[in-house]
């Protein structure tokens, strides 16, 4: 059985948690403390395998007890709680505690609390199971066996890093949209959440795996974005003779594809141009999608999300995303707002 130990300063969440845990799997059985120093207590008299813990507290922080735990309980999972509202200043206070995981309050039902502990259980049985595996293969080469460790340490901890942003990031929409039934329909929330889903997997796939041919990444994209048959129509005019920097390509790779997938979420046919050229010290990105190719034959354009603001969200999202892996974007939104040049420092 999973002893699990929750400390949260809210009596009224330590209530509301307990009733939406009414009935829980056999396999946990949870405590729970209103203070760090309850939970120190608890922590030095029996075994925790997860303590959730909020980060701000008067005197004792839980980022103080979560470093407080890893010398008492090594082997307990921290987990961080915190409000909804304030993920800005929590995320560099759980990367400073090397929580595995984070529950958004306030938490609604038992799945709120059990995905993210089931979660972290089986991130440590991996991390445990690697260990192992370490010590199974002390016969093989040496050489060998290190490059393998290497490589296997990075995976894991690239993969248990995005793990925490994908989880933050999709349990914020559930939490922000979902709750707004009279606003959004099933199939909105769907396109919302998959949009997200696909820039996380896809910023995982450009950056993550590193860098890639760049002939290899256009035929990808046309392979999955230039359907005639359906009317949606992409050329991409590549006008760098020297062809495009190894250290550069991960970002352009990455923004085309979010501009791609921007307008694939929100039009069912569209006809798209991309040119990318060299200019002193800069690549440029040209991207213009054509709104008249987005019209059927009366002239009226056909939208997947038919929702504006629901949309207006995701394209916000997305400059912001731009905006960060690039050195520089103008958004010529007076006249077309999906026509925008993005530079990239060499």
């Amino acid at each position: 059985m999973y002893q699990i130990l929750i400390v949260d300063s809210e009596e009224r969440h330590i209530k509301s948690i307990q009733k939406i845990l009414g009935v829980v799997p056999k396999e946990y059985s949870f405590l729970y403390a209103s203070t760090p120093e309850i939970a120190l207590d608890i922590l030095n008299k029996q075994k925790i395998d997860v303590i959730i813990c909020e980060l701000e507290f008067p005197i004792m922080s839980g980022e103080e007890l979560f470093c407080f735990a890893r010398q008492i309980s090594p082997g307990t999972i921290p987990i961080a709680l915190s409000p909804a509202e304030d993920i800005s200043s929590t995320l560099e206070a759980i990367n400073r505690s090397r929580a595995s995981k984070l529950i958004l309050k306030p938490c609604k039902v038992a799945g709120d609390i059990l995905i993210p502990i089931e979660e972290a259980i089986r991130m440590e049985e991996l991390r445990k199971e690697g260990v192992q595996e370490k010590e199974e293969r002390q016969q093989e080469s040496e050489q060998t066996y290190q490059s393998h460790k290497k490589i296997k340490n990075e995976v894991a901890q690239k993969k248990a890093e995005y793990g925490i942003i994908m989880d933050m990031v999709m349990r914020f929409v559930d939490n922000n949209l979902s709750s707004k039934k009279g606003d959004l329909t099933e199939k909105v929330l769907a396109e919302l959440q998959g949009y997200i889903k696909e820039s996380y997997e896809n910023f995982i796939k450009y950056y993550f795996f590193g860098t890639r041919d760049w002939g290899l990444i256009e035929r990808e994209l046309l392979e999955k974005f230039h359907n005639p048959q359906v009317k949606s129509f992409l050329k991409i005019d590549n006008r760098v003779e020297e062809g495009i920097p190894k250290k550069l390509t991960p970002s352009m790779a990455y923004a085309l594809h979010t501009l791609l997938e921007l307008v694939h979420t929100q039009f069912l046919m569209y006809q798209v141009s991309v040119t990318l050229a060299k200019k002193e010290k800069n690549m440029i990105l040209l991207f213009r999608c054509n709104l008249d190719g987005s019209k059927d034959e009366n002239g009226k354009v056909q939208y997947r999300i038919m929702d504006r603001e629901n949309f207006e969200k995701i394209y916000r999202v997305t400059v912001h995303m731009l905006r960060w892996v690039s050195h520089q974007v103008v958004v010529k939104r007076e006249k077309n707002p999906y026509a925008m040049n993005l530079s990239f420092e060499i």
